[in-house]
């Protein structure tokens, strides 16, 4: 198995995504990607600018689901993709800095991202966790 990825994985009525990596950076990195994947986003990779968010650091759950959250009010409603996002925890919150692109299309909806059954855990190789989205 890979350091870090994601697979999807059956869940009964919505959609589930298992993500692992070497720390939390890694895991919002790669559960961006896999968010990305499961969506079936299509992006300009001509069209480029910067983007930052910041973020309130409470725990790593609420911070992942808040993230993913905002990735998806920024494809549905500006219409962009992040890349090369760079991570940074300055005074209780985190930074993300990203390039971003113009989303050509979507093949799947998602509706939110769900706190369901989340709990990220620590293991030899570093951390894991299951996201459930609702469809």
């Amino acid at each position: 198995m890979n350091n870090s990825g994601y697979v999807e994985v059956d869940h009964i009525a919505d959609l589930a995504i298992r993500v692992w990596g070497k720390d939390f950076n890694t895991i919002l990195a790669i559960a961006a990607e896999g968010l990305y994947s499961v969506m079936g986003v299509r992006y300009d990779t001509i069209s480029q600018s910067k983007r930052e968010i910041i973020l309130e650091y409470l725990n790593q759950e609420n911070l992942l689901v808040d993230f993913l959250s905002e990735l998806l009010f920024l494809c549905e409603k500006d219409h962009l993709f992040l890349d090369s996002m760079r991570f940074e925890e300055i005074n209780g919150a985190i930074v993300v800095k990203a390039k971003t692109h113009k989303i050509q299309s979507i093949e799947r909806e998602i509706k939110a991202v769900t706190y369901h059954e989340l709990e990220i855990n620590e293991n030899e190789k570093g951390l894991e966790t299951t996201i459930t989205f609702d469809i």
